[in-house]
């Protein structure tokens, strides 16, 4: 999660810090920041808390074509070509 690693930079905090407060190890963080692996769920209110808003698309955002991943998967393809 790119968002996690933008806050983290923001507030000049390593990844360490962020794993404590997060409650995993450094390489979760590590990880979510690489894309190498998606947070549980269960680590969602810990890093909604950490980010202070909440960085999943909501059923709304689904439903009108707003969640990013129709502009994102364009743009790869167009690149592709």
């Amino acid at each position: 999660m790119a968002v996690i690693r933008r806050s983290r930079l923001g507030l000049k905090m390593l990844q360490k810090d962020v794993a404590e407060r997060i409650g995993v190890d450094t390489t979760s963080v590590f990880n979510w920041e690489a894309n190498a692996a998606a947070p549980e769920i269960r680590y969602m209110p810990a890093i909604i808390r950490f980010l202070g808003y909440n960085p999943l698309p909501t059923a709304s955002d689904w439903a009108s074509g707003s969640s990013g991943i129709e502009q994102r998967w364009a743009s790869r393809r167009k690149r592709r070509r």
